[in-house]
């Protein structure tokens, strides 16, 4: 008991896990996003919680991430919620599952209230987008004391976007041959 407590501690206290979109970086080459999403304040990362420290016990949190934490997920993205203080929630299926994600760029509010408002109706009506937009979902881990934590997979993506923002921007900047 005394050691199940104590690899408890070294691995930190879990606030939640979830899927991590990267809707910003996704944006640049995507005219689906861009269109049904691009008017809206994103936040930079646009994350969904599945389990949460109030309701799963740690060894579960901890779990969930290890079992994830080196590959991407297919996710598609069927609407989403925005109310009146400009914080919007994007509803999504990954894995067959539905999660919601939370989009908004000032935000104080715990994920699992934020679905409690979805219900209650404080996010308006749904809006549908005019087709399901498939983008990568990467497992992350928020930790009560070093914030959100990325998985492995989410660094390459986020190290090959960059490099590909790179060569597209020196691409632009190099002058034009007229022959």
């Amino acid at each position: 008991m005394a050691a199940a407590a104590a690899n408890t501690s070294t691995r930190g206290h879990l606030l939640h896990v979830g899927f991590m979109v990267p809707l910003n970086e996704l944006m640049f080459e995507n005219e689906a996003l861009e269109r049904e999403l691009g008017r809206l304040n994103l936040r930079s990362n646009t994350y969904s919680a599945v389990l949460f420290y109030k309701t799963s016990d740690q060894g579960s949190l901890h779990g969930w991430f290890e079992q994830r934490k080196r590959s991407s997920r297919a996710g598609y993205l069927r609407a989403y919620y925005s109310n009146k203080k400009n914080e919007t929630i994007i509803e999504m299926d990954v894995d067959g599952k539905q999660f919601y994600l939370i989009a908004a760029s000032i935000t104080s509010k715990a994920p699992i209230e934020m679905k409690k408002d979805i219900s209650r109706g404080l996010f308006g009506e749904r809006k549908p987008f005019v087709e399901r937009i498939q983008v990568p979902c990467f497992p992350y881990k928020c930790d009560a004391n070093a914030g959100f934590i990325e998985c492995e997979a989410f660094a390459t993506f986020k190290e090959e976007y960059r490099n590909k923002r790179e060569a597209l921007q020196s691409q632009q900047e190099e002058p034009s041959v007229v022959l």
